[in-house]
């Protein structure tokens, strides 16, 4: 295994609504609230995010984090059109940084 993790963190973001994001950083003791994507993007703590958002803006999520260092897990559909998460995986590839399209299952 490559590098092993040592240490992570739940930190959460909601942008739709400030007061889910406040209380999952109740649950979660010690988590962040982020009140912007931008501010999830530019905290150097964060290695990894997960996109949830609505279909239309994981290109620009996706983008924001990786232009900010940042691993992306990015909800099904990676993108909207397959041109659009070719240059994505490229992007990450030239920044040697993760992208993987993922699933989000309840069971």
């Amino acid at each position: 295994m490559a590098n092993p993790l040592k240490r992570a963190y739940f930190l959460s973001a909601s942008l739709l609504d400030a007061s889910r994001a406040e209380e999952y950083r109740k649950l979660f003791d010690g988590t962040k609230a982020y009140r912007s994507y931008e501010e999830l993007a530019k905290d150097p703590e964060v290695d990894v995010v997960y996109i949830g958002t609505i279909n239309p803006n994981h290109l620009e999520v996706a983008n924001l984090m990786l232009d900010h260092g940042k691993h992306v897990l990015c909800e099904k559909p990676l993108t909207l059109k397959a041109d659009e998460a070719v240059k994505l995986v490229q992007k990450s590839e030239q920044l040697k940084l993760y992208i993987k399209e993922s699933v989000w299952s309840r069971c």
